[in-house]
């Protein structure tokens, strides 16, 4: 039997083949453009968390340096006050006459122990290092 006007010889019409194949071209372009949107945000998101861990980085490190600057501060503030200390003490035992049994002072005669928090106890106080 002779195929029937626009239908071939297995029965299917070219022209629903031909709208078919449209179809599926436009299905795939559609997937392929949602998969680079995708792949968009996916990388907008990367970029996000990156400027996020540099921020926080930044800050991280600013807090550091003003905890340093604090410590030097304190350290400085412990060196002054330490000298401070001894040169109280001194001015004052010598001022009584009383400079020891073989004539030292006051700083030589102090025990300085180191205590398990870093700290030293001079004279029964406790101060940490400089």
């Amino acid at each position: 039997m002779p195929p029937r006007f626009g239908v071939d010889e297995d029965g299917s019409s070219p022209v629903l083949r031909e709208e078919e194949e449209e179809e599926e071209e436009e299905e795939e372009e559609e997937e392929e453009e949602e998969e680079e949107e995708e792949e968009e945000e996916e990388e907008e998101e990367e970029e996000e968390k990156e400027e996020e861990e540099e921020e926080e980085e930044k800050e991280e490190e600013e807090e550091e340096e003003e905890r340093k600057e604090e410590e030097g501060r304190r350290a400085q503030r412990r060196s002054v006050a330490i000298p401070n200390f001894f040169e109280r003490e001194s001015s004052s035992h010598e001022r009584r006459g009383n400079a020891g049994s073989n004539g030292s002072s006051l700083e030589t005669e102090l025990e300085v122990f180191p205590a398990k928090d870093d700290s030293y106890e001079i004279a029964g106080t406790f101060v940490d290092p400089p």
